[in-house]
């Protein structure tokens, strides 16, 4: 068991939320959503004394990948995660960027994740949940509690917050604070949307914080109360 520090950055001209997550015990990091500015990612990492060893990605949005190539050049072989069901959307550069402006990402993940499965990258024990919705292959990472670890949070402006073992959960735009990611680009479905919310708010712990692709960090516990989902 080891004890987990988690970064969140707000990057690029949408304010996505990236986290570096890093292993305080052998100091392994996992990138999760590198949207964009990958100096500045690595010099966060680097703060923390992480060594990177995987780039986690919630879905193919070029708001949250942007930074990839950068950050394969810098540490070349590193895996590149995603669900295996948002495949279509990484091979067809088209359907990341939306309609009204933006640029193309180009990622190729190399490894293919499904529902249930757990990464062991970092020792993080990272379970995989499919959340269509946002994007027919949307992903939420869950960082569960597991008994003798500790996680803290890096906050610019309110600095190390010590979470005990609370779980955390990686939600990219499935689920917001007080909302939730929009379904009208490619491969989106509110239906899909509802059902992936419902699976979230009713299955994880209530003190669970949840860290979105946008926005401000919540609870599984407060969300649920807020949209009514019992």
């Amino acid at each position: 068991m080891a004890d987990f520090t988690v970064k969140m950055l707000m990057v690029g001209m949408l304010g996505t939320n990236c986290s570096i997550l890093v292993n305080e015990e052998t100091k392994e990091a996992l990138i999760v959503d590198p949207g964009d500015e990958a100096d500045r990612i690595v010099k966060e990492m680097a703060g923390m004394g992480g060594r990177p060893v995987a780039i986690l990605l919630t879905h193919a949005h070029y708001d949250h990948t942007m930074a990839v190539g950068d950050l394969l050049r810098r540490f070349p072989g590193l895996p590149v995660v995603a669900g295996a069901k948002e495949r279509v959307m990484f091979e067809d550069d088209s359907l990341n960027c939306p309609p009204y402006g933006g640029v193309p990402s180009v990622v190729r993940p190399n490894v293919w994740v499904a529902e249930g499965e757990e990464l062991a990258f970092a020792g993080a024990g990272l379970k995989v949940l499919e959340t269509p919705g946002h994007t027919g292959g949307s992903i939420c990472l869950f960082l569960k509690a597991r008994e003798g670890e500790k996680r803290s949070l890096l906050r610019s402006r309110t600095g190390r917050e010590e979470l005990g073992d609370a779980g955390i959960l990686f939600a990219g735009d499935t689920l917001f604070y007080r909302s939730y990611g929009r379904t009208d680009f490619p491969t989106g479905s509110d239906e899909a949307m509802w059902a992936s919310l419902q699976k979230l708010l009713t299955t994880l712990p209530e003190n669970t914080l949840v860290i979105p692709g946008h926005g401000q960090i919540t609870m599984i516990g407060y969300e649920r109360r807020v949209k009514g989902i019992r």
